[in-house]
C-alpha cells in the first residue's frame, strides 16, 4: 500500500480515510498517531481499548510496547513490525492475531505499509490497517479439520508451487514428513530426498510434471487431473486453483488419493474379463451357466458341440437338454450347490452327440451384485472318458493276469480274506500245476508255452462254476477258490479237470491237481494251502509212476 499526500492537496484527509472500509491509522516517523478513521475508533471501542490511547496525538508504538495480558506478545510483534517498516528494513509487514471476547470469536489481519509526504527523511510514515478476518479463519479452521480427517492427501501451494500446507495423511502414505515438504517446491524436495532415500529419475519426472500442472493452473485458473506413480503407489491428483474475490489465484489446492488398490482391482478385473472371454471361447472343457431355475443362460463352444442336435440350448432346462429328463436329476449337484452356496463335484455318465461319455461336473455358485445367496450356477464340465477307461484298465490289470485273463494272485488273496467267514464255509481250494511246461518252453519256444498256459486256463474255466474264482498263481500254477463247497464236491470238480485234459499244438495238457477244504475258522489259510499243495505233488508223483518208459 503506497499513499502519497501533498501539502498542496486541498482535499480533506479525514474524509478520505472515513470512506475506506478498513480500520485505518496513519503514524508519523516516530510512531505518533496522525489520523484514524471512524472504523478504527469503532474497532478500538469494540475491543475495550482506551480510546484516547489509540487516537490522534498518541504514540502507538508505546501503546503496543506497554500492552499487558494475553495480547502482550502479539502487541510487541506489531510494534517490531511497525518499526521495521518505519526504518526501511521492510517494505511491508502483516500479522494475523486473535482478538476474542468472552462470547465472540474474532480474528484480525494487521498490515503495515509506508506512505510518504514531500519531506525526504531517513524514516518513513506508515499506514496501519486492521481487517476482520474472522470468517476466513473459521473457514480455514473448518478446512483444516476436514482435510486432517480426510483419507486423501491434501496440500496447498502458492503460485510458485511451494507447499504452504500439507495434512498428516501425506506422512502415512508417502513416509515423508510434512514439515520437510512445507516451504519447498517439488524440485527442492526431490533434491533433498535424493540424498536421503533411494529415489530415481522417474520420480523426479513425476514431481516435475506435477509442478508444471500447478503453475499452469495458477495461470489459467482451470483445474487439472493427473494419474501418476509415486514410491510404488498409484495416485490420482485433482489440482484446484483457489481464486480470491478479485479473480486472482493466490493458492492452489491439490487433493491426492491413493488409487493403488483401485488400479490393481481394475487391472485384475480387466485380466479376469479377458481370461473369461478367452476361456469361454477356446477352452476344451465345457462351460454352462445356469439360472436359479436351472434354465441354461449360456454355453460355450464345447458344450454346443456335445449337444449339437439340441441347439439352441439357451432357455432349456439343463436336465432336459443334457440328460433327456423331464424332472431334475436326483441327486443333482447344481441344486445342492444352490442350496449350500458351495462347490459341488460329481462324476456322471452321459449320452451326447459324440457318444457315451464320462464327465467330471464342477458346480460353482454364481453370486451377483446385490445378492447374498447364489443366483445361478456355473457348471464346469470335463470329459474324463479316457481317464475312466484308463482307470478301469489299470484296475483290471491290477487284479488280472495279462496272458490268460484270469484273476491274479493279488485278487485271489483279497477275495480269500473277504469270503473267509462262517456263512461261506466250507471253503475249498484246488491247486493245479501244468506238467512239463519248462520242457515245452525249451523244445518249442515260449510262444508254445504261453499257448499251453492259455489252453490250461480255458480248460479250468470250462469246468469250474460261475461262482468259483480261478487265479493264475505263478508261472505254471493255478489256484481255484470255491466258497460253500465241501470236500466231496471239490473232489468231483478236480476229477472233471483231470478228465477234460486235451492236446493243443501237438502238446498234451497235463495238469497235476490237489484239493483241500477249510471247514471252519480254526483252520488257517496256510494250513489249507499246504494240504492242497501236498495233494497236488502227490498226484504229480503218482502220474509220473504210471507214465510208461
Amino acid at each position: 500500500m503506497n499513499i502519497s499526500i501533498s501539502k498542496n492537496t486541498s482535499y480533506d484527509v479525514q474524509t478520505i480515510l472515513n470512506s475506506i472500509k478498513s480500520n485505518i491509522c496513519l503514524l508519523d516517523e516516530e510512531g505518533n498517531i496522525e489520523y484514524v478513521n471512524t472504523l478504527w475508533l469503532s474497532f478500538a471501542k469494540d475491543n475495550n481499548a482506551e480510546i484516547e490511547k489509540v487516537s490522534k496525538g498518541y504514540n502507538y508504538l508505546e501503546v503496543c510496547d506497554n500492552a499487558k495480558g494475553s495480547d502482550k506478545d502479539t502487541a510487541k510483534q506489531v510494534a517490531a513490525g511497525i518499526r521495521s517498516v518505519i526504518n526501511g528494513e521492510k517494505e511491508e509487514f502483516e500479522i494475523e492475531y486473535p482478538c476474542h471476547s468472552p462470547s465472540i470469536e474474532r480474528w484480525y489481519l494487521a498490515r503495515v505499509a509506508p506512505y510518504s509526504d514531500l519531506k525526504n527523511t531517513t524514516k518513513r510514515k506508515v499506514v496501519i490497517s486492521h481487517d476482520n478476518i474472522t470468517e476466513r479463519k473459521k473457514a480455514e479452521r473448518d478446512f483444516i479439520n476436514l482435510v486432517e480427517n480426510s483419507p486423501d492427501m491434501v496440500v496447498r501451494h502458492d503460485t510458485t508451487s511451494k507447499l504452504i500446507y500439507a495434512n498428516s495423511v501425506i506422512e502415512k502414505e508417502l513416509g515423508i514428513s510434512k514439515d520437510f515438504l512445507i516451504g519447498k517446491t517439488y524440485d527442492e524436495a526431490y533434491q533433498k530426498l535424493k540424498g536421503e532415500i533411494d529415489i530415481n529419475d522417474h520420480l523426479y519426472q513425476q514431481f516435475k510434471k506435477k509442478t508444471n500442472l500447478i503453475k499452469q493452473s495458477a495461470q489459467t485458473k482451470e483445474g487439472q487431473e493427473v494419474y501418476y506413480e509415486l514410491m510404488g503407489k498409484h495416485l490420482h491428483s485433482r489440482i484446484v486453483p483457489e481464486v480470491d474475490e478479485n479473480g486472482k489465484v493466490n493458492t492452489i489446492l491439490v487433493i491426492t488419493r491413493d488409487v493403488t488398490k483401485q488400479k490393481q482391482d481394475e487391472k485384475k478385473l480387466h485380466q479376469t474379463k479377458n481370461l473369461l472371454e478367452g476361456l469361454f471361447e477356446s477352452i476344451q472343457d465345457g462351460i454352462s451357466v445356469l439360472n436359479f431355475d436351472l434354465s441354461i443362460r449360456y454355453t460355450n463352444k464345447t458344450i454346443k458341440t456335445w449337444y449339437e442336435s439340441d441347439l439352441p440350448l439357451e432357455g432349456k432346462k439343463c436336465y432336459q437338454a443334457y440328460h433327456k429328463r423331464e424332472v431334475p436329476c436326483d441327486p443333482c449337484p447344481s441344486i445342492k450347490c444352490l442350496q449350500t452356496g458351495k462347490v459341488e463335484v460329481e462324476e456322471i455318465n452321459v449320452q451326447t452327440d459324440i457318444g457315451e461319455m464320462w464327465i467330471e461336473l464342477y458346480s460353482y455358485p454364481l453370486f451377483e451384485e446385490g445378492y447374498d445367496e447364489p443366483t445361478g450356477v456355473v457348471e464346469f464340465v470335463r470329459d474324463i472318458t479316457d481317464k475312466k477307461q484308463t482307470e478301469e484298465r489299470v484296475r483290471y490289470l491290477s487284479f488280472h493276469d495279462t496272458l490268460t485273463g484270469l484273476y491274479n494272485r493279488t485278487y485271489f488273496e483279497e477275495e480269500f480274506k473277504r469270503i473267509d467267514v462262517d456263512r461261506q464255509y466250507p471253503i475249498s481250494i484246488i491247486i493245479a500245476d501244468i506238467d512239463g511246461l519248462k520242457l515245452v518252453n525249451d523244445e518249442h519256444g515260449h510262444d508254445a508255452g504261453d499257448t499251453l498256459i492259455i489252453e490250461a486256463a480255458n480248460l479250468l474255466k470250462s469246468v469250474c462254476r460261475r461262482e468259483d474264482i480261478i487265479a493264475r498263481w505263478g508261472g505254471d500254477e493255478f489256484v481255484i477258490l470255491l466258497p460253500k463247497t465241501d470236500s466231496k464236491t471239490v473232489e468231483d470238480i478236480a476229477g472233471r479237470i483231470i478228465s477234460e485234459q486235451m492236446k493243443t499244438n501237438n502238446t498234451q495238457i497235463s495238469l497235476s491237481v490237489g484239493v483241500a477244504t477249510k471247514e471252519n475258522n480254526k483252520q488257517t489259510k496256510e494250513q489249507v494251502f499246504k494240504k492242497a499243495d501236498k495233494n497236488m505233488y502227490k498226484h504229480k508223483q503218482n502220474r509220473k509212476k504210471r507214465k510208461p518208459d
